[in-house]
């Protein structure tokens, strides 16, 4: 009868463990193969990283990839709905703050 079994333990049973475990492998590592390589996204990341100075001579602080206030900054740059139009300042401080501080006319700039 077919059906899925559970594998004996055993050294007799190490060649069958062997071919389950290729399989596995082969499995999820065909769909990995048509990834492209990740490098240049790296290095255009590492360049965000790295803090500027502006033609004044000012700094200018880097974008930290793993802080939060920076992550929902790009979240919110990166939303889908911008395609079409574009993004305002004001559509990036509702998406971070909400509307009430959006709107306020202390913080328009």
């Amino acid at each position: 009868m077919l059906g899925w079994y559970p594998l004996p333990k055993g050294v007799a049973l190490l060649p069958r463990y062997a071919a389950v475990s290729a399989a596995a492998n082969e499995h999820y590592l065909d769909p990995l193969a048509v990834v492209d390589d990740p490098a240049p996204a790296y290095r255009t990341l590492d360049c965000l990283a790295q803090p500027l100075r502006d033609p004044h001579g000012r700094a200018c602080r880097a974008f930290n990839l793993a802080a939060t206030s920076d992550l929902a900054l790009f979240v919110a740059v990166l939303r889908g709905v911008h395609l079409l139009q574009g993004f305002r300042n004001r559509d990036v401080r509702t998406r971070l703050f909400g509307q009430r501080v959006a709107t306020d006319p202390r913080r328009s700039a």
